[in-house]
């Protein structure tokens, strides 16, 4: 998922991402799970930058350069 897309393609949550890369590369990257928050970490103007989406979907998506995920880990 790239950053550009958390404020172009989706609001508020995503179910279903509309990229898809090679699998090396996916192997290479981060990947996300349903119940992350992502975060764009750039953008074309000031109000874009910090843009939020939940990940609600059931895909192994994976996390591109400037998205910031923040994931709610288990207590215990």
């Amino acid at each position: 998922m790239r950053y550009g897309e958390l404020y172009t393609q989706y609001e508020n949550y995503v179910v279903t991402p509309v990229s898809r890369i090679p699998k090396d590369v996916a192997a290479a990257a981060l990947p996300i799970t349903s119940g992350d928050l992502l975060f764009a970490g750039s953008g074309e103007t000031a109000e874009e930058i910090g843009t939020c989406v939940a990940y609600i979907g059931d895909e192994y998506p994976c996390q591109a350069e400037a998205v910031f995920r923040c994931r709610d880990l288990p207590r215990g």
